[in-house]
């Protein structure tokens, strides 16, 4: 950024920088998913570290910790789809799902929320 802050820190470290988590909440707002405030939400690896991601400004998405759960648990990729972000499955085939909000969703292999409804 302008004061020198660093955004690209590759693989250097794994948690989110301050000024990362700054940069992120501009861009996102909050968490992808819910739209929970920022202090509520995590970095999440766009690219898993594991998988060798890096921790760069362009790799993190800002998720509340019962969405990053929720991730982690439906084995979901985080992808933008249509300039938003979009939880999708990581195997790449349609799948439904339930979100954290009661709606059962049907994910297309684009990521692409086909319907919607209550359960």
């Amino acid at each position: 950024d302008r004061k020198g802050r660093v955004l690209w820190l590759g693989r250097n470290q794994r948690l989110g920088a301050a000024a990362q988590r700054l940069a992120v909440a501009v861009r996102d707002g909050g968490c992808f998913e819910c739209g929970a405030p920022m202090h509520r939400c995590e970095l999440h690896h766009i690219r898993p570290w594991r998988d060798g991601g890096r921790t760069d400004i362009d790799n993190l998405v800002a998720v509340c910790s019962d969405h990053h759960k929720w991730l982690e648990t439906e084995n979901l990729a985080v992808r933008r789809v249509n300039g938003r972000w979009q939880a999708v499955p990581r195997d790449g085939r349609a799948q439904t799902r339930v979100n954290l909000n009661g709606f059962q969703q049907i994910v297309g292999r684009a990521g692409r929320c086909d319907s919607i409804s209550w359960l």
